[in-house]
């Protein structure tokens, strides 16, 4: 009598093999993660966000146009070109679904996709772990990853372009030369993707090159080959900055890069290292911080896992431990190379995303070796498996619900400097209101988002009966104000106009309510008080009030009277203007135009002046005069500025004397109060 053998209930797993099965478990988890409550975290929908679709639909208006230039390499956004490939992947889902906002998230959630499936080959394909699959759970929960892959930054798909290219590239090395064609593509994917990929990729390019010369050499006519596809992937660019060859360095400026500034190389090097060293900082990656925008934390995690600390710092020791193979100093490179670009601006965890791909898969590596060391696997493989694929499942599940459940009131600040909540709840809000009222014009703040022009397009298109519009225009002059107008404003502005003498009603017709359950949008209705006039007539005069103080220019004492300043330091500010540092500006509290009167204590002789005033057109009126009470000379210049070039200058008809010097700055198309700007004023 033969005992027939009892199986186990788990050997139908080794049937589909184990590891393959926990793999694909593993982007299941990965993409219900990303996918679950899309719409209720992040709370906002950022105009960074909106605006690749909006770009892409903008093109398509125009018949893929962009300025006159057919197929753009960049797009706008805001002040930088920094929007690439990111708006070209959006163009089949808006042809399919429109303007969506969870559709534009789950565009780059699929793209993130990339990522999360080269982390686990190449411990694979390359590293030959058992545990593989793990690496994908691991990034996974990494918080930086798992909140920035739940939104279409294009911070996200430049990474996970770039772990595709790295997985390509080891498999040239690895399996077949063949495979640098593929790495290169992916490459040239994450360089236009993101813009400081226009630093990460060819210094990645420049290390593989140096790190794996002689396997370049042994594969010299791929090699070649893949050189001449490159030139090829680069002519887009080329292209963009043959038109615009101000846009890298204007990029830096506008961003506020020490750069740009006005100090030696050698302080230049040194704040470089200090950011570079806070890019690869452990204090910076794996406890909570704060040097990042709220917007970009998950409160009460670092932006990478603490526990999983010490398997890094495992797998980091045993790459060291053998920098001949070429896959350690790869992985290590990229570590190395992540904050190269985030530290020419400041360290952020967007400029430095990257950082997490090679950290998840030493993270593996670390925790591989770990569980050799405490376990005994021949016999307990699979159990170990499965209780690893548990675990960590279960921590990107648990991750997920702390996500929904708490994260809407992690944060308290939910306006402009914050959250800037609203973009998935007040424009579908607002348009219900508008359609139940068709009498009424609807004027909704822009005053709660950065880039509120572009969410208002996103998400209401062109209504005829809803503006973009803030309540201060009402406040700062007197303009046509009826029944019939409804505002919807921010809780600081409803605090404006409350109980502010300039309006006799301010009627709330409802609130909509921020995650905490404090008001954060008001609807109401005003009409001016009897006083209006008087009061804006108190106030015009109080404008044009300036400050006095005494500066040192080119070594004399100047006194100095000027427009009140919006800075809490007036007399530090309206030095700005003449330090010689175009980067360094003062801005108006409220006047337009911009008042300086110079008097210096003997008269300067005076051939033309200077003026740096950005992206704008105005008018400039220069009063001189030879001596105290002496009659004036008056000059009158018109003159628009430019993001290349901003400096206006101007050529009296003859040299002249003078000792008092008075310039009236008027921007066009400001009203006041306002802020104007000025950079630099020099006279010759």
């Amino acid at each position: 009598m033969t005992v027939e053998k009892k199986k186990s209930p788990l050997t139908f797993l080794n049937t589909f093999d184990l590891p393959t099965c926990l793999f694909l478990g593993a982007l299941v988890i990965y993409l219900a993660t990303r996918l679950i409550g899309l719409d209720r975290f992040p709370i906002y929908f950022f105009t960074d966000e909106a605006n690749q679709t909006q770009s892409i639909a903008t093109l398509v208006e125009n018949n893929y146009r962009l300025d006159d230039v057919v197929l753009p390499t960049y797009f706008p956004n805001g002040p930088y070109y920094n929007l690439g490939l990111s708006v070209y992947l959006q163009w089949l889902p808006y042809l399919l679904f429109g303007k969506s906002a969870v559709v534009t998230r789950i565009t780059s959630i699929l793209i993130t996709l990339i990522a999360a499936i080269s982390v686990g080959l190449i411990l694979r394909d390359i590293f030959k772990l058992k545990y593989w699959w793990a690496g994908t759970l691991f990034l996974s929960i990494t918080p930086a990853w798992f909140l920035h892959s739940r939104t279409a930054f294009e911070t996200v798909e430049f990474v996970a372009f770039y772990s595709g290219a790295i997985y390509a590239y080891l498999l040239y090395r690895y399996r077949s030369p063949r495979y640098l064609y593929m790495a290169l593509f992916l490459i040239s994917c994450a360089f236009y993707t993101y813009s400081p990929a226009q630093l990460i990729v060819p210094l990645t390019a420049a290390a593989l090159l140096l790190s794996d010369w002689k396997y370049h050499q042994q594969n010299r006519s791929t090699a070649l080959r893949g050189m001449a596809l490159s030139f090829i992937f680069i002519i887009p660019y080329l292209r963009f900055i043959f038109y615009n060859p101000h846009i890298p360095l204007m990029h830096l400026n506008t961003l506020g890069s020490y750069w740009m500034a006005n100090i030696s190389f050698i302080e230049k090097l040194q704040h470089y290292l200090s950011e570079y060293g806070v890019g690869l900082s452990p204090w910076y990656w794996y406890t909570p911080n704060t040097r990042d925008l709220p917007r970009h934390l998950m409160k009460g995690y670092g932006h990478i896992a603490l526990f999983t600390l010490p398997f890094a710092a495992l797998g980091l020791a045993s790459m060291l431990r053998d920098l001949r193979a070429s896959a350690n100093r790869t992985i290590l490179m990229i570590l190395l190379l992540s904050p190269s670009a985030a530290a020419l601006v400041g360290t952020g965890i967007t400029r430095a995303l990257i950082f997490v791909i090679p950290a998840c898969i030493l993270t593996t590596i670390g925790f591989e070796i770990t569980i050799k060391w405490l376990i005994n696997q021949h016999n307990r493989q699979t159990f170990v498996a499965l209780c690893t694929f548990i675990l960590l499942s279960s921590a990107n599940i648990w991750m997920l619900y702390d996500s929904l459940k708490n994260g809407p009131t992690w944060y308290s600040d939910y306006g402009l400097g914050g959250m800037q909540y609203g973009g998935f709840q007040i424009f579908d809000i607002v348009r219900e209101y508008s359609q139940e009222h068709p009498e009424a014009k609807v004027f909704l703040s822009p005053d709660w988002s950065n880039g509120t022009d572009v969410l208002f397009s996103f998400f209401l298109g062109k209504p005829s009966s809803i503006w973009l519009w803030s309540i201060r225009g009402h406040i700062n002059q007197k303009l046509p104000l009826d029944e019939t107008m409804v505002f919807v404003i921010t809780s600081d502005e409803y605090a404006l106009v409350q109980e502010n003498p300039k309006f006799s009603t301010v009627h709330v017709i409802k609130t909509v309510p921020y995650p905490n359950g404090e008001p954060g949008f008001y609807f109401v209705q005003l009409l001016y008080s009897k006083d209006i006039e008087t009061i804006l007539a108190s106030e015009t005069a109080a404008r044009q009030e300036l400050e006095e103080t005494t500066l040192t220019i080119n070594g004399e004492d100047v006194e100095l009277h000027y427009s009140k300043l919006d800075s809490d330091v007036p007399e530090k500010a309206i030095a700005n203007l003449f330090d010689g540092d175009p980067l360094t500006f003062a801005k108006t509290a409220e006047a337009n135009p911009f008042v300086v009167e110079l008097t210096y204590p003997t008269p300067i002789n005076i051939h033309e002046f200077s003026i740096v005033i950005g992206s704008t057109r105005a008018s400039i009126t220069l009063t001189m005069y030879p001596y105290k009470g002496a009659q004036p000379m008056i000059y009158t210049f018109t003159g628009r500025g430019s993001i290349s070039n901003p400096i206006l200058t101007f050529k009296l008809p003859a040299p002249t004397t003078a000792q008092i010097l008075r310039i009236e700055f008027l921007e066009f198309g400001k009203r006041e109060p306002t802020l104007v700007h000025i950079w630099e004023i020099t006279f010759r």
